[in-house]
């Protein structure tokens, strides 16, 4: 059985209950030929009520529970048909998909192409179909994934198969070069088409209060939160949808294509007119936010110069020598490493192996940032860090300025880190390119 889809709108039912107080024990000391209370009067009018309300409610469980097996075997002697199925997003997307593919073949398959290139803004795009091969809630949430700035209207075609003006609609309007150019090549529009006789279809026609075919709606969708993330991914249940441009039914055939495509025209130039103000006003919120930033930044700056001055002013002598020292040290330190780690690097590199020598060698290219090349034969079992202490002594002799620097190769994309590995565990033999990168740079 074909499933139609559960309402989403929000409906308020008032429902008036029958109210009863408990009665209070008979007054024995009353008197006679006293009238009755009002409260007993109604308790006694409302009685037959309450007692059909009671059996209304029995008679549908009962009703239930006859009706439950038979539900059960309706299932078993007619299954879900294949586009039966709202709820199932992958039912949906097969339905316009299916739909798209009707259209194709029914429809833009004996289209000729435009007689002039003033039909059409192109070829392809005049002769395309329109429509997403997705269907309602993937459709939504796709919109609601575009940036706020340029997040497309969807325009909403309802077809019903059995009508007599759809296909006089589709071949004139819908096919129209102009039309197809239109909806094809404008980023604002995403359009969705489904067929009535679909599960989803009959959903949306129910949900659009469709009254006559063929039916168009162009609809603007947003999402309720202020920003989505990756955490909270946008959503049909979070989508709040208002109603633009409705078209239906004998006034719609009777559109001209120019007249079809200057309606929605008129509403996405709008639509985006909105889109504008909003991302102005936003631009604008966040420049003035800017501003007031840049001129907390600039007084606390100034504040902090005053009073660094004032500083400065008192402890200048003091604080010069003591810049003097640390330079001092600094730079002795410095001396002082380079040269450990320059007789270190000496005393790590061998001579290059010779060419056809016994012991497994690997030929290593090293790529200089500059773009040129050296060329050596290390053996398979030194490290990588021989190959960095030949690069130290190779720099302090040839005077390049690079004192902190990364080996890699690109093919395959890897940094070498690890310096203990030799050459044949790291698969830099029997041969390797390797780019030197500056750090410092």
């Amino acid at each position: 059985m074909q499933e139609t889809g559960e309402n989403n709108g929000i409906i308020d039912v008032n429902r008036s209950g029958i109210s009863g107080g408990s009665t209070a024990p008979p007054n024995t000391t009353r008197a006679p030929n006293r009238p009755p209370s009002a409260q007993n009067v109604s308790i006694r009018r409302s009685l037959p009520a309450l007692i059909l309300f009671k059996l209304i409610a029995i008679f549908t469980i009962f009703l239930r529970i006859f009706l439950y097996p038979l539900r059960k075997l309706s299932y078993i002697f007619f299954p879900p048909k294949e586009l039966d199925g709202y709820s199932n997003a992958t039912v949906a997307d097969l339905a316009a998909a299916k739909f798209v593919h009707h259209f194709q073949s029914r429809y833009l398959s004996t289209l000729l192409p435009p007689s002039s290139p003033s039909d059409a803004d192109s070829n392809t795009n005049s002769q395309s179909c329109p429509f997403v091969t997705k269907g309602y809630n993937s459709t939504i949430t796709s919109v609601l994934s575009s940036p706020p700035s340029t997040t497309p209207l969807l325009l909403i075609y309802l077809h019903s198969p059995l009508h007599r003006d759809v296909d006089n609609f589709c071949q004139k309007t819908l096919c129209n070069h102009r039309v197809l150019a239109y909806l094809n090549g404008e980023n604002y529009v995403s359009c969705l088409a489904e067929s009535v006789h679909s599960a989803e279809g009959s959903y949306l026609s129910t949900f659009l209060g469709v009254c006559s075919y063929p039916f168009v709606a162009l609809l603007s969708v947003k999402s309720r939160s202020s920003s989505s993330s990756n955490a909270n991914p946008p959503n049909v249940n979070n989508a709040t949808m208002e109603l633009l441009l409705r078209m239906e039914g004998e006034a719609l055939t009777k559109l001209r294509p120019e007249q079809f495509v200057a309606y929605i025209g008129t509403t996405v130039r709008r639509h985006k007119d909105a889109l504008e103000e909003v991302e102005r006003r936003r631009l604008q919120r966040e420049e003035e936010a800017r501003l007031r930033e840049e001129q907390d930044r600039e007084f606390q700056e100034a504040l902090l110069a005053d009073q660094q001055r004032e500083i400065a002013r008192r402890e200048e002598e003091e604080r010069i020598r003591l810049e003097q020292l640390r330079i001092e040290e600094e730079t002795r330190n410095a001396e002082e490493e380079a040269a450990l780690k320059l007789t270190t690097a000496r005393s790590m590199v061998r001579d290059e192996p010779p060419k056809g020598g016994s012991e497994p060698t690997a030929r290593v290219r090293l790529t200089l940032p500059n773009g040129k090349r050296i060329d050596r034969r290390f053996y398979a079992s030194d490290t990588v860090d021989v190959i960095r202490a030949f690069l130290i002594v190779r720099f302090h002799e040839q005077e390049i300025p690079i004192e902190n620097f990364s080996l890699s190769t690109n093919f395959p994309k890897k940094t070498f880190d690890d310096g203990s590995l030799t050459l044949k565990e790291a698969g830099l033999c029997p041969q390797a390119v390797m780019m030197i990168q500056d750090l410092d740079a």
